[in-house]
């Protein structure tokens, strides 16, 4: 699976995308549009990040190009920010098995077969 989350030295602390710098004045996210320094005066990196959420959480630079593999629940998530993801926390995830048919033959000399599922 295609890593979504860049693998840079400063992940934005509101929408965990990697920056090139670390979130200072001026620095301004492409994914989420935070300008440090101006956009956060007075809010919290929380406050700004569940505002993002609440627009569907889009890419909002019109200057970069948004990543080709670009998913930013999977971003948050990487990020360790999936608590702030308001329906991520109603889902239950859960794991089912596939079944493969296995054919074998039990007796060489009856050619009996016996049929059966195995976890794929």
């Amino acid at each position: 699976m295609q890593q979504i989350l860049k693998t840079r030295t400063y992940p934005c602390p509101v929408c965990a995308y990697g920056l090139d710098t670390p979130a200072a004045n001026f620095t301004i996210c492409p994914s989420c549009g935070v300008e440090f320094g101006y956009s956060d005066i007075g809010v919290t990196h929380k406050e700004l990040r569940r505002e993002w959420i609440q627009f569907n959480a889009p890419w909002t630079s019109s200057v970069i190009r948004k990543p080709f593999y670009w998913n930013p629940w999977v971003q948050l998530i990487e990020g360790g920010y999936s608590a702030d993801i308001p329906w991520l926390n109603n889902l239950t995830v859960t794991q089912e098995t596939i079944y493969v048919p296995v054919k074998l033959f039990i007796d060489p000399g009856v050619r009996q077969i016996v049929e059966f599922g195995v976890p794929a």
